[in-house]
């Protein structure tokens, strides 16, 4: 599951979490994952489909 910071944004679904698991989710993030829920199928690791960051500001602030 994503970091405490992550969970501000509320309850994740199913689907949010399967997406965050296929596209952003580090492979350490991913193992953890598997290894809390087992018996759930784990989605194959993929480059997101767009860079969703560019035009976010760089630091430092």
């Amino acid at each position: 599951m994503p970091d405490d910071e992550a969970l501000f944004l509320g309850s994740w679904g199913d689907e949010q979490m399967r997406l965050w698991l296929r596209y952003y989710a580090t492979d350490e993030e991913r193992a953890k994952h598997a290894k809390e829920y087992p018996k759930e199928k784990m989605p194959p690791k993929e480059k997101p489909i767009s860079h969703r960051d560019w035009r976010l500001p760089k630091g430092p602030f």
